[in-house]
This record gives structure tokens, sequence and C-alpha cells, in this order.
């Protein structure tokens, strides 16, 4: 074979094997960023599930057998469906690799009546280079996960968040409905209040310059002691509540909610109790506490209607 078909086959040969490897690099590089940004999107698509459904639905994100991250997201149903097609444990990133998974759990005041339990979660991934650059931790309080960072420059994937503000906004719900039952209730006792008015307004009159006018304080007097006067109604009469039209508010806080179990399966849990109870001055106290079956929440909540002109 002449020489100059030899240097071309050769110079051929290595052009070649230049655009391979010059295409092998911008594959990898575009696999990399593919790879980087599917793990980021399933650790936000986690992130939703457990805020959105987990908390919301159950008061509680994880069962409180479990204490290790990745269990928890290996066990729980709608967390495992978020891999399925993907890659087959949501405990691992885009490559195929485990990651570091968190989970901590931390009881939490919302108010001086309820205590919640607020779950924290943490997922890094090693990210392309498959080196972890992010410090190993072993967090035991939602501060101390919530400052698990990477360092810059690193290419690790991290996303920590917990479920407080989940948390607040259900018990926001339920204190609207409570209230709520409670503005039937006054309302209720406002109608009483105007009908016994009207009624002893007649003999609890004077005259001034010839000026009929009501004597207040006596008429005030007269309402705290006649047992015929206007009157809350208690709340947990079945025929109170469906007179006061707070049915739904009372099924909404005194339903039975989901309790979830190691194994990521759930059973009926427990329940709030509403009612109210008639105080010696004839003022009312709306309270909600747990059930027999308590719930993953510590609830004293109560409020008092107070009866006046």
């Amino acid at each position: 074979m002449p020489a100059l078909v030899i240097f071309v086959l050769f110079t051929t040969m290595l052009s070649l094997v230049g655009a391979l490897a010059i295409n092998s690099g911008v594959s990898s590089a575009q696999l990399s960023a593919q790879r980087t940004e599917e793990t980021q999107q399933f650790m936000r698509n986690v992130r939703a599930v457990v805020l959105n459904e987990l908390t919301a639905n159950q008061l509680r994100a994880a069962s409180a057998a479990v204490t290790d991250g990745a269990t928890f997201l290996q066990n729980t149903p709608a967390i495992r469906q978020l891999a399925a097609g993907i890659w087959a444990d949501p405990a691992r990133d885009a490559w195929g690799r485990a990651m570091r998974v968190y989970l901590v759990v931390e009881n939490m005041a919302l108010t001086g009546q309820v205590t919640v339990p607020v779950t924290g979660v943490g997922m890094v991934s090693a990210g392309s280079n498959g080196i972890y650059e992010t410090a190993a931790v072993t967090p035991t309080t939602l501060t101390g996960l919530m400052g698990v960072l990477p360092p810059v420059g690193s290419d690790d994937i991290v996303l920590t968040f917990n479920d407080l503000a989940a948390q607040q906004h259900t018990f926001e719900k339920i204190d609207q409905s409570m209230r709520a039952i409670g503005s039937r209730v006054m309302r209720q006792y406002q109608m009483q209040y105007k009908d016994y008015l009207r009624t002893m307004s007649a003999s609890m009159t004077t005259t001034i310059s010839g000026t009929p006018t009501l004597d207040s304080l006596q008429m005030e007097q007269t309402i705290r002691s006649d047992a015929n006067s206007a009157k809350f109604i208690v709340i947990s009469d079945t025929t109170n509540a469906r007179a006061l039209g707070i049915e739904d508010d009372l099924n909404y806080v005194q339903q039975a909610w989901p309790s979830p179990q190691a194994d990521g399966s759930t059973i009926t849990g427990g329940n709030f109790v509403a009612d109210s109870v008639l105080n010696a001055d004839n003022s009312l106290t709306l309270r909600l506490r747990n059930g027999t079956r308590p719930t993953p929440w510590t609830m004293n909540l109560s409020f008092t209607l107070e009866r006046g002109m």
C-alpha cells in the first residue's frame, strides 16, 4: 500500500477518533446535566408530596416508628411512585447512587394551646462527580437539618425542607371552623337577646322629662339573673348543631385523621372533639381537644363567648 494512502488513512482515523472523543464529551456533559435536573426535580417532587399530601391529610408526614430518611422515602407509596419508571429506589439519585437522606421530627408550638410534630427532610446527592463535598452530619433538630448546605463550587445536589408552614395552614383551617361555630352560636344568642329586650323593655323603663329611656344597668342585671333571659346553647347536642347550621364545621374539626404506619400504609387515626361549657357567669367556652383516640397534635384550643348587650 502506497505511503500516501497509509498516511491519509492514518490521519482520517485520527480525525474520527478525535471527533468521537469530542462528541462523547458533549454527550457526557448533556447526560450529566440531564441527570442533575432529574435529581433536582425528583427532590422538588418529594417536597410537594410531603407538604401537600402527607402532612395536609395526616397531621403528620411520617410514622413515629420511622426515624431513617431513606426508609421514609422507600416505604411511602406516594414517594415511591415518583421514582417508578425512572429509577426504582427513591433513596437514590438519577445516577443510581444512594443519597444521604435525613429525617427529623420536632414538636413545635403553633400557639400556647396547640403543639404539632414538624417533619424535616433533607436529601443530598453527590452530583455528577459522585464525590460528596457536603459534610456528613446527623441532624437531630430542624435547625441543624436546614443548615445542611453544599460548599461553594460543589456539584452536590442538596434540598432540605420542613412542613411547619403546612401544619400551620391545617391549624388555620381548623381554627377557622371553630371560629365559624362560635359566630353561629353568638348570632343565635344575639337573636334571643333582641327578643328578650323587646319583651322586657316596657317594665325596664323610667320617665325622665317625659321621655322613656332604658335603664341599661338595671337591664343588664336582670338579664344576668333572669333564668328566662337570652342564653348560649351548647354545641355538643345534635339538635342544637343542626339548628345552628354548624354540622359541616363540626364534621371537619372532628374527623378521624389517617395515621401513617412504618410500612407506609395508613390506618384510621385519632380525632379531635369539639364541645362547649356553660360557665357560672353564663358565658360559653368553646373547646377543641383530643378525643379518646388522640391525634399526633397536642390540642387544647378554647375561647369564650361573653354575654353582653
